[in-house]
């Protein structure tokens, strides 16, 4: 029993600092930029509930296939690369995901191995999962346009 309580403790602080890491990649770097246009459209269209059922479902069943059978199987590295390749889009940013992807799964797989347990895995990635979809639909990366580059109509 401590070893899930830790491990959700651990997952817990691993999302937030994945998540906190996320928003200030976006808004510092072009790359995480596109990237976050480029996903932006699949997650316009969800509702909150349905961003809930969405994050929860997937850590759930992510979590228990790729660290709970197949890191055990064929290692932190395979089920990690793995893992960033089903994870892939299309856009001129589908690698970038991939390696995001790739770094979370030998992440989260690393904390399964650290304490084996599921449980602290599924609570990170329930929360990047969670709160990246509401970021996603609540920051428009595109630059403000303003007429004749801010000459005006400028804010006080």
């Amino acid at each position: 029993m401590q070893a899930h309580a830790f491990s959700a403790l651990l997952g817990t602080c691993v999302g937030t600092i994945a998540v906190f890491g996320t928003k200030a990649l976006v808004l510092r770097f072009a790359f995480a930029s596109r990237l976050h246009a480029e996903l932006r459209p699949l997650a316009l269209s969800l509702s909150t509930q349905m961003v809930v059922v969405l994050a929860t479902a997937s850590a759930i069943g992510e979590e228990f296939f790729f660290r709970g059978v197949l890191l055990p199987w064929i290692g932190l590295g395979a089920q990690a690369c793995l893992f960033g390749l089903l994870h892939q889009t299309g856009g001129s940013s589908r690698w970038v995901w991939v390696i995001w992807a790739t770094i979370a799964g030998l992440l989260l797989g690393s904390m399964y191995q650290l304490t084996g347990s599921v449980v602290g895995p599924v609570f990170a990635h329930a929360l990047i999962n969670g709160l990246n979809l509401h970021f996603l639909k609540r920051h428009d990366p595109s630059p403000e346009r303003r007429p004749l580059g801010g000459l005006l109509g400028q804010r006080s």
